[in-house]
């Protein structure tokens, strides 16, 4: 990843990768595959956040909201552990209703 220091970057194409300048995510953080989908589709939205309810009703449509809701928090933390390994505290975070990448971070995606 080649972008300022401060940016965070998601390169989509060629293969998955997230960074920080040239500190990328090493590919065995990733403890849930639903943290680096997250990622994935917080990074293709324009304003880079995504309602809570649509990600539930995405990942577990058969499912109630009381649980749905605790799993979308598992996969938000695992998200903000990964980020993390590349110097970014809470760079998946849930602000009301809404799930948001890295807010206050300028993010460049390669799309």
């Amino acid at each position: 990843m080649d972008a300022a220091p401060d940016t965070l970057s998601v390169r989509l194409l060629g293969g998955f990768a997230v960074g920080v300048g040239v500190r990328t995510v090493d590919d065995g953080v990733w403890r849930l595959r639903k943290a680096r989908t997250l990622v994935k589709l917080l990074a293709l939205e324009r304003d880079r956040r995504v309602h809570r309810d649509r990600l539930c009703r995405l990942w577990w449509p058969d499912r109630d909201g009381v649980a749905t809701r605790n799993n979308l928090h598992q996969v938000v933390h695992a998200a903000r552990c990964a980020l993390a390994t590349v110097g970014i505290d809470r760079g998946v975070v849930l602000r009301r209703d809404l799930v948001v990448l890295a807010p206050g971070r300028q993010v460049v995606v390669d799309l």
